[in-house]
């Protein structure tokens, strides 16, 4: 199956200079891959006596005045689609932005997809995989760079391009260095929540979880790895071949 995630880089990114905005893509792209929001200034007690049937309706069905808004704004789960178009527009909500497609350094809006075999079923709507670290599919966009910085270098004298990239590749040299196995899980929410009793769970959530999974055809990818130092999980899902940015894309100019 394929899924697909939209992102776009945040406005304290996009004012920086235009180099740098690919650069600060590219070195999490390939030094941690896909990263929850929980890992920017979550707290242990944001999470803690959820159960996963929380954490999800919290997560999908929150309202942005409501009390549920600190979990999901810093929610360890990740966001999906099955339709590439639904996906994409998350990357920029509100604003119907002109994009065109661009280089990496170039780039304030992308596509994630992530390709991979349904894994085994845990519950209703509910699977678990492992899987092992692969910089595969960052390669292309390093060797675009290595190529683009020397021709730059040549040009201009300016290494600028070229350090940044050769910075990223240690990132993904890192990755094919990784002989750990990782763990994760896919959750198809409107099936997952469907399967469970809500009875007792607040009525305005659970309606609009199930309203908005329905029509997003939401999934959510629960990287599930133990944090190395402390309790819970890194939320993070690291560089591995099932994941791959497929679209790369900026305003016009």
């Amino acid at each position: 199956m394929k899924l697909f995630r939209g992102d776009s880089l945040p406005d304290s990114v996009t004012r920086t200079a235009p180099r740098d905005r690919g650069r600060t893509f590219a070195d999490h792209f390939c030094g941690t891959g896909l990263m929850a929001k929980f890992a920017d200034n979550g707290m242990i007690s944001l999470v803690r006596d959820q159960d996963l049937v929380d954490l999800v309706l919290k997560h999908v069905g929150y309202n942005r005045w409501a009390p549920e808004r600190a979990l999901a704004y810093h929610s360890p789960l990740l966001s999906f689609s099955t339709m590439r178009d639904t996906a994409f527009r998350f990357s920029y909500r509100a604003d119907d932005p002109d994009l065109v497609p661009c280089t990496l350094d170039e780039a304030t809006h992308f596509v994630w997809e992530l390709a991979i075999e349904l894994p085994y079923c845990i519950d209703p709507g509910r699977y678990g995989f492992t899987y092992s670290a692969d910089p595969c599919n960052a390669l292309p966009f390093l060797r675009e760079q290595v190529q683009r910085g020397l021709e730059l270098e040549a040009a201009t004298g300016d290494l600028h391009m070229l350090a940044n990239t050769l910075l990223q590749a240690a990132g993904a040299a890192h990755a094919a260095a990784d002989r750990s196995l990782h763990y994760a899980e896919l959750i198809d929410v409107a099936t997952f929540l469907s399967s469970h009793d809500l009875t007792h769970r607040d009525a305005r959530l659970v309606r609009n979880a199930l309203n908005r999974a329905s029509r997003d055809n939401e999934w959510l990818l629960f990287p599930k790895d133990p944090m190395p130092d402390g309790p819970g999980y890194s939320c993070r899902f690291v560089m591995n071949r099932h994941l791959k940015v497929s679209e790369c894309l900026r305003l016009r100019k």
